[in-house]
């Protein structure tokens, strides 16, 4: 005999379980008094079933219920009686939970196999989230049947909770519903299933508008049901201008429109009139650049009279800060053409301290500068080639005047060199044709090619403390005399040749006399020589000497060292003959003199004949 049982579960749960279905039929004869009973088993003890035996969407038999326990768990039976055999659907709605299994199933005729079917428990039911009322969707009507009771609030302690607990509360109560119901993706149904109520109406105000009519809205809170009556009339539009605006430069203006003051309707659209935009006129310079201090120009707009442009107009000079970030090099003349120059002090609220490399070089224009006592440098090449420069001052903070910084500056006539200055750079003065008076500073330790060529300078005054020159006043013509101080140690190459000394002594704290230091010196008469060693070449072609006197400290004499002397006829040695014999003289030492006499303390030594040298 084919048996079928299905499952229809409500409540919160609507699951659809088709277990099998039952044949109550006899092969033989019609049984009149079959007996089925049952138990359903729940956690619910304020719900109820209700079991009938169902053909098609006829129910044939319904079941007497009753509750056997109502402890933590509830166990109700039911029993069909006198069922006519045929072929049914057990049909069972228990209401007001989420799960149940039915237990204990026995039919009154024993050849019924219901094996399969004893105790048998719904584990596979799967929630539909919000179905309180069990009509197989989720709607209003379930928010009702949850809110009027609370059996529904679930916790996570039934597994099949969890579905259902949209929030994530750890529960399952209105809260869900309310999130249910409020999204369509949530009303989920399988069976349509009215549901009637009267309806709890609320009331609402729409307030009337210039278009709109007042309401008074009725709506049903259960279902939704919601209708509308007209209470007031549509105000009506308030009908304003608004005025135009005249563009200008820099905004655009509007035209004249008109609107409702009340909703802001626009009747007449305002129209944006497009700015004028400005008109330029000429650059206007109202601040002029200095040497240290930038200017400013502008161009103005001839209607409004705004700034449209404006620019800064570069200080003259360009000055760089320094890397201590506290002073500044005068780095850059631009294009000043001026004769007379005033170098500020101060740049940027800092000091200027130094003149930068090159700064004038080949400056034609510039006859006199004036340096400010903040300048502790004049770098290399400064002043190079100003051949106009004829005045320059020399602040007393200056420690040091480069490389060639004044060369060739040919109508510089007269310097004086404060004794800050511990340093002249090789090549400073060199060729200052016009240069006629010099003070030297008292703490230069050497002099290096420094005043070559300076053929107007008549005498200077080497200061105590100088220990070495070298090249520095080669081709002095003017140069008659010069007193060599006693800290002097070394006269180097060429440091006298070609100038216009008539006679020289040379301390004995002179050690060398280096090669060429007095080489052509054509007026050169007499010479005291204290010096130990007396180098190459060091007095050739002085055509003018005829006496030298020479210290008993001489060591030695180099090759040439008196080649050509023409008129030298007398050398007075404060020395015996014997250590002038001593004496290392160099190859060719006395070339091309006349005959001449030596003079030693214990007798004299005469040369005669010509010295030929190959």
């Amino acid at each position: 005999m084919r048996r079928k049982l299905l499952f229809f579960i409500a409540a919160l749960i609507v699951c659809s379980c088709l277990l099998s279905s039952i044949a109550f039929a006899n092969e033989t004869e019609p049984n009149q008094g079959i007996t089925i009973t049952g138990e359903v088993e729940s956690y619910n003890p304020n719900s109820d079933i209700e079991a009938c035996l169902v053909v098609g969407e006829e129910t044939k038999y319904t079941a007497a219920v009753e509750t056997v326990s109502s402890a933590e768990t509830v166990i109700q039976s039911f029993e069909f009686t006198g069922v006519a055999a045929g072929t049914y659907d057990l049909m069972i709605r228990k209401t007001g939970h989420l799960s149940y299994k039915v237990v204990n199933i026995t039919v009154s005729d024993a050849n019924i196999d219901l094996t399969e079917h004893a105790s048998t428990e719904v584990s596979n039911i799967k929630l539909l989230a919000g179905d309180v009322n069990a009509d197989g969707c989720v709607d209003l009507k379930d928010v009702v049947a949850l809110t009027s009771s609370d059996t529904y609030n679930l916790s996570f302690g039934d597994a099949i909770c969890k579905e259902a607990d949209i929030n994530g509360d750890g529960c399952f109560d209105v809260r869900d519903l309310v999130i249910i119901t409020s999204d369509n993706n949530y009303n989920k149904s399988s069976v349509s299933v009215l549901y009637d109520h009267y309806h709890i109406y609320s009331t609402s105000i729409q307030q009337p508008t210039c278009t709109t009519p007042g309401l008074t809205i009725f709506s049903c809170s259960i279902c939704g049901d919601e209708f509308s009556i007209e209470t007031e009339e549509a105000l009506g539009h308030n009908e304003v201008t608004d005025p135009g605006v005249e563009p200008t430069c820099l905004k655009d203006g509007l035209s004249e429109g008109k609107h409702c003051s009340v909703c802001n309707e626009v009747f007449v659209a305002q129209e944006v009139l497009p700015k004028t935009g400005h008109t330029p006129g000429d650059w206007i310079e109202d601040i002029a650049p200095t040497y240290a201090e930038d200017g400013h120009r502008y161009i103005a707009c001839t209607v409004c009279s705004a700034v449209i442009e404006e620019e800064i107009l570069p200080s003259i000079f360009t000055f760089t800060l320094n890397s201590d970030g506290f002073t500044y090099t005068l780095a850059s003349i631009g294009s000043c053409t001026d004769k007379t120059i005033v170098i500020p002090e101060i740049y940027n609220g800092l000091p200027v301290t130094i003149i930068g490399v090159g700064v004038f070089a080949s400056n034609k224009n510039i006859t006199s500068v004036t340096l400010p006592d903040s300048i502790i440098r004049i770098e290399d090449r400064a002043f190079r080639w100003c051949h106009s420069l004829a005045e320059i001052n020399f602040p007393e903070n200056v420690t040091y005047i480069g490389y060639a910084s004044f060369s060739e500056c040919k109508a510089l006539t007269s310097i004086v060199i404060p004794d800050s200055v511990t340093m002249i750079g090789e090549y400073a003065f060199i060729d200052c044709s016009g240069l006629k008076s010099v003070v030297l500073s008292k703490n230069i330790k050497s002099l290096d090619n420094a005043f070559w060529g300076c053929s107007s300078l008549p005498e200077i005054e080497l200061p105590e403390g100088l220990e070495s020159i070298a090249y520095a006043f080669g081709h002095c013509h003017s140069l008659t005399s010069i007193k060599i101080p006693s800290t002097l140690k070394t006269i180097g190459a060429s440091a006298f040749t070609y100038s216009g000394l008539t006679s020289i002594e040379i301390p004995e704290t002179v050690t060398y006399i280096d090669s060429s230091a007095f080489h052509d010196c054509d007026s050169l008469e007499t010479a005291v020589i204290g010096s130990a060693k007396i180098g190459w070449r060091a007095f050739w072609g002085c055509d003018a000497l005829e006496t030298v006197t020479l210290s008993s400290a001489v060591e030695s004499m180099g090759e040439y060292a008196f080649v050509d002397c023409k008129k030298l006829g007398k050398i007075n040695y404060n020395g015996t003959t014997e250590q002038w014999e001593k004496i290392s003289k160099g190859n060719c030492w006395d070339e091309n003199t006349p005959d001449y006499t030596i003079y030693c303390t214990d007798g004299t030594i005469t040369k005669s004949g010509t010295v030929v040298c190959y």
